[in-house]
């Protein structure tokens, strides 16, 4: 007998179908079916805004289509964030720290959309980390009033172990940021 295998809902979230891929870069006036070798990379150089910690600045790492590729690939999939917590249940919904909505990619789009493979490759090449070593590609997105407030984003007692984070804005805010 088959037994059913419990699913967390945090880290394996529905997939978008062919068609909202396909839709997702007409809408960012992409070819869906480009092959890596088809698309140019961005290479930019970062600007170093501190070595103690290390955080690096990289302008325009993704041209304005990637960034409504991105947008678009997640729209109608968000849910709202959870966070880790020192509890049994460590991925929860909780808004008194964290209010926005976001998705984690799955590793079977990661895996066969070539447009998403070549945007996560180029941001692993700048962090310097191998895909090997990273987690899902997560995508949030923030409204006028939505949070995320100070917290250590690597908690290797709660399994939770990053070496690295990158952030990537995929739209410009004309304020915020308080």
């Amino acid at each position: 007998s088959e037994q059913s295998e419990e699913v967390d809902e945090w880290s394996t979230p529905s997939a978008a179908s062919e068609s909202a891929v396909e839709q997702a870069a007409r809408v960012a006036g992409l070819d869906s079916n480009l092959q890596d070798t088809d698309m140019p990379g961005v290479e930019v150089a970062p600007k170093i805004l501190s070595q103690e910690p290390r955080i690096y600045l990289f302008e325009d790492l993704f041209s304005p289509m990637e960034c409504d590729f991105l947008i678009n690939l997640v729209s109608g999939r968000l849910k709202p964030a959870g966070v880790v917590l020192q509890t049994k249940d460590k991925h929860t919904v909780q808004t008194q720290s964290r209010n926005n909505e976001q998705i984690w990619i799955t590793p079977a789009e990661e895996e066969s959309i070539p447009l998403l493979r070549h945007i996560l490759r180029r941001m692993h090449r700048v962090a310097r980390i191998p895909d090997t070593d990273a987690e899902a590609l997560q995508i949030g997105r923030y409204e006028s009033s939505q949070k995320y407030e100070s917290h250590l984003d690597t908690d290797p007692g709660h399994d939770v172990e990053r070496p690295a984070t990158l952030l990537a804005y995929l739209s410009d805010v004309e304020s915020g940021g308080d």
